[in-house]
């Protein structure tokens, strides 16, 4: 009884390892395609025959990104990226599938965002270059290789970044909605306010782009667009941390106000 309990659990651990296997290589493949549907159904799978593998959680998280789920997206970033020890054996997975596929765009865009992830910007601005180089209209190559420049306070070269990702695709609302943070930073309220107005033109439903227009107008000194903003931001994310952030900001609105009232 003992040795077929034995054989039965290895048999099962086998068809888990193949089942885990069969769809990496699904999804590395659907990644080399572009074809997202099918990279949705096989990075679950990777998720659910191998959930505590950091690797499965981040090819998910960055397929929910080509495909436009950023919550979703979001939820397995955080699963995959729970420790540096996991940020490790993800870039090793990432250096396997680009030897897998030499010459391929895919693997150096995941690369570029671990390299980013890790804190190594000179090696995410070369990988997403390297996209650039094989697909010189490839948004996400520039969306993220703007970002890096951000993140670098390079602010000019992110811009043209963000302004080249709109020329390949005008009704971009995460192309206007990064050139407001840009300018955001560059404390020029007003054209952050105008690029946020932009974002929320092609795609009203983030919460953040909301809350980050409430914020350039409370900078600008316009408290009415501000408040209304905030208040599109709590209604569109009432439980989540962009929704929390406004009815803070709110709050402290409210706040003063009875103070000037006393």
């Amino acid at each position: 009884m003992k040795r077929t309990a034995a054989i039965l659990a290895l048999i099962v651990f086998c068809a888990g390892l193949a089942s885990s296997q069969g769809a990496r290589g699904a999804i590395e493949e659907d990644l080399i395609k572009e074809n997202w549907i099918s990279a949705l159904d096989n990075g679950n799978i990777w998720v659910e025959s191998s959930p505590q593998n950091p690797v499965p959680h981040f090819v998910l998280a960055s397929v929910y990104y080509f495909n436009g789920e950023y919550d979703k997206q979001a939820i397995e970033f955080d699963l995959a990226l729970k420790n540096k020890k996991n940020w490790k054996k993800i870039y090793g997975w990432c250096e396997e599938f680009n030897a897998s596929y030499p010459g391929q765009k895919m693997p150096q865009m995941l690369l570029g965002f671990i390299s980013s992830l890790m804190g190594n910007d000179d090696e995410s601005l070369d990988r997403y270059r390297n996209v650039i180089a094989m697909d010189g209209k490839n948004i996400f190559a520039y969306m993220n290789l703007g970002i890096v420049h951000t993140t670098k306070k390079e602010y000019d070269k992110a811009v043209e970044c963000f302004l080249k990702a709109i020329e390949i695709k005008p009704d971009y609302a995460q192309a206007y909605f990064r050139l407001g943070n840009v300018y955001f930073c560059l404390k020029n309220y007003n054209k952050a306010i105008e690029y946020y107005e932009k974002a929320i033109e092609n795609n009203s439903t983030f919460a953040e782009f909301y809350f980050n227009l409430a914020v350039s107008y409370y900078y600008a000194g316009n408290e009415g667009m501000m408040l209304a903003n905030a208040q599109k931001a709590v209604k569109l994310n009432p439980k989540g941390s962009i929704g929390s952030r406004a009815k803070d900001m709110l709050a402290d609105i409210e706040r003063d106000w009875q103070k000037q009232v006393k």
